[in-house]
């Protein structure tokens, strides 16, 4: 009976962990040559790897020296017209480390992100074609960052209650077996 319990909470374990490859959040910025100001924001649905399409991602500017490019850029850039070849990116140890693309929001702003502009990546802009504003750092890479997470996900805490569940089955047993003398 023990044993099919035993049994039981292994598969649920096994079944509480995500059954997806784990993606994670960087924070990124550059340094407008315009203005001197920087541009930030955070990048969210990333993976570990190299070459990686950088297709499905989320692009969020947080501060701008423009307000029009504030927002959500969740287009792929190679459904706007520009070659999907380039559009790649590589992590390491949950930090980007490379990036070559292109995002869009709806109304017309694009945002290049590229971490080695002088070794023949994009070059960081955000760029509106409807009101011509353009933040951009042409001799400087994006710098990636990762984002610390404070709330555990569902499978750690899964294993959390796996493991106080199976140390005190394991404390009870050792109660009923023998004493503490």
């Amino acid at each position: 009976m023990n044993n099919l319990r035993l049994l039981a909470l292994a598969a649920w374990a096994a079944l509480a962990a995500p059954s997806f490859a784990q993606t994670f959040s960087n924070n990124w910025s550059f340094v407008d040559a315009g203005t001197g100001q920087t541009v930030s924001g955070v990048i969210s649905g990333l993976a570990n790897g190299s070459n990686l399409s950088a297709d499905g991602l989320t692009l969020t500017v947080t501060q701008s020296p423009y307000a029009v490019m504030l927002g959500t850029y969740t287009d792929f850039g190679a459904g706007a017209g520009y070659p999907s070849y380039q559009d790649t990116y590589s992590a390491s140890n949950g930090v980007v480390t490379f990036a070559n693309f292109i995002y869009s929001d709806e109304f017309g702003e694009f945002f290049h992100l590229g971490t080695d502009p002088q070794g023949g990546t994009y070059y960081p802009e955000l760029v509106s074609y409807n009101t011509l504003e353009d933040a951009y750092n042409s001799d400087a890479g994006i710098q990636f960052s990762a984002v610390t997470m404070s709330v555990p996900e569902p499978a750690s805490w899964a294993m959390m209650v796996g493991g106080f569940g199976l140390s005190g089955l394991a404390l009870r047993r050792r109660k009923r077996n023998g004493s503490f003398a």
